[in-house]
């Protein structure tokens, strides 16, 4: 179950308020935009890391998200994002994938995850009707494809391969899927093959780099590049370097703090400029990022 914070409570002028990521995508929208302009401040936690209730002393900072990670790359955080960085996020990433007000946007995302709130935020900002699927309920996402009922679908590695498997045996879903204006993949390193296989049948996905304490977008590759495993060019206002193989970012977006023992603590990770340390290897190549896997994963393979 999501971080539960037994009541709406006040913490030096704060109203932070637990959102249900598993609300209807029409309740979730409003209840969030509820929220927002009461100037509370918003806690959304993956489902995959229950901490049960919580108290926080945000300071005087103006917080206006927290998002907790899903723990896939170590324990579980908590991060708090400023209102302004907040905005700013979901405005550079709509004209990345170029979604225009009015758009149907789409997303079979685990609830909670930085990846669901970003595209929550953008379509809320953005003015543009949200669809939400169970990343488990693949047919459902399918006949919404078939019928036309959607312009964009974002979806982690495991949904597009069964999405692939599916299309072998209904070639009317490749047809529909390029009828879709954005075919976004993310939360796990794209396959070569599942990236060949889309690209071949003329319907290219378009893969993306995050991580939570970042925004969570870095990158998005709407268009197909010619180098495998890229994920585009970096968000407006965003800049990537590589440090001794390390992918290190800095951007506006990043979070403002860290929730430490109920306490907004500073972002670690981060030197005097704002260089942010991703634990990635990667490559920029002609201004693309091309992850190349964990830190950690070389290490152990030279060890």
């Amino acid at each position: 179950m999501p971080l539960s914070l037994s009541a709406e409570r006040r913490l030096d002028g704060h109203r932070v308020t637990a959102i249900d990521p598993s609300l209807p995508a029409a309740e979730l929208i409003a209840s969030v935009r509820e929220r927002w302009d009461r100037h509370e401040t918003i806690l959304v936690d993956s489902a995959s890391a229950p901490v049960g209730a919580v108290r926080l002393d945000l300071g005087s900072t103006d917080v206006a998200l927290l998002q907790r990670t899903s723990g896939t790359t170590g324990a579980p955080r908590m991060f708090a994002f400023e209102r302004a960085a907040v905005e700013a996020h979901a405005a550079a990433t709509a004209r990345a994938m170029e979604v225009p007000p009015g758009h149907r946007v789409a997303m079979a995302i685990r609830a909670g995850t930085a990846y669901y709130t970003s595209v929550v935020l953008m379509s809320m900002f953005n003015d543009n009707a949200l669809v939400v699927f169970d990343p488990l309920d693949i047919d459902s996402a399918i006949r919404a494809i078939l019928e036309r009922q959607i312009d964009t679908l974002d979806a982690g590695v495991r949904f597009w391969q069964t999405i692939a498997v599916k299309a072998r045996r209904n070639p009317a879903i490749i047809d529909a899927l390029a009828d879709l204006s954005v075919r976004g993949v993310g939360g796990d390193p794209l396959p070569p093959s599942v990236e060949a296989h889309y690209r071949q049948n003329g319907t290219p996905l378009a893969n993306g780099y995050g991580l939570t304490q970042a925004g969570p977008n870095v990158a998005i590759g709407l268009r197909p590049s010619a180098k495998e495993g890229s994920c585009g060019r970096p968000l407006d206002g965003v800049e990537c370097t590589i440090r001794d193989s390390e992918l290190m970012v800095r951007s506006p977006f990043t979070a403002v703090g860290e929730v430490v023992d109920h306490q907004l603590v500073a972002l670690s990770g981060t030197d005097d400029d704002g260089w942010l340390r991703t634990g990635d290897r990667a490559r920029i190549v002609d201004g693309e990022v091309v992850p190349l896997g964990r830190l950690r994963d070389q290490t152990r393979a030279a060890s």
